[in-house]
């Protein structure tokens, strides 16, 4: 644990993900630790290395059914956007494809990158925290900043907001009448 806050260290998670353990556990330990870390950026290659590991039961335990067809879904090529602050991060692992959701990470004074890129670069498809979160091998692609100004940056940040408020809203509806 790290500072007395009960959460690990990125190096921790790492350390974790070496550890021997069934492959089920591997892909579902895999994505929690992407989405508490991984989206941070470093150590690309360890991620990399991490999301293409040969174990058995990837299909079934990294990603759940509606993300496993949200994947499917996708087209080939696929266009993909991811919102910065600054340029130097403009080629994460971390992308979506939701235009919207990109400017959100972009606002306020951040751009928006845009890429397509083949299908088979996408490594997994996450929809957590009300995000289309598209993870990807960055190595090897080609981006341009998508431009748009300050205001459109801002409407689209707070469409994605307001989009995120009501599907959260939606799942909680959806729990209480299955419950």
């Amino acid at each position: 644990m790290s500072e007395g806050n009960g959460e690990l260290t990125q190096e921790q998670c790492e350390a974790e993900l070496r550890e021997p353990r069934s492959d089920d556990e591997y892909w579902k330990t895999l994505k929690d630790f992407w989405i508490g870390f991984g989206r941070s950026g470093r150590n690309v290659q360890f991620w990399l290395d991490a999301f293409r590991k040969p174990r058995g039961g990837r299909e079934q335990n990294l990603m759940d059914a509606n993300e496993r067809a949200a994947l499917a879904n996708l087209p080939n090529p696929v266009v993909l956007y991811r919102g910065v602050l600054d340029g130097k991060h403009a080629l994460g692992m971390s992308w979506t494809d939701d235009l919207n959701q990109a400017a959100r990470f972009a606002y306020p004074h951040g751009v928006v990158v845009k890429a397509v890129v083949p299908k088979q670069l996408v490594l997994a498809y996450f929809l957590v925290q009300h995000e289309n979160e598209v993870v990807i091998d960055p190595t090897t692609i080609e981006f341009e900043t998508y431009l748009m100004s300050a205001e459109e940056l801002e409407r689209r940040a707070s469409r994605a907001k307001r989009q995120g408020s009501e599907k959260a809203s939606r799942e909680v509806l959806e729990g209480k009448k299955r419950g």
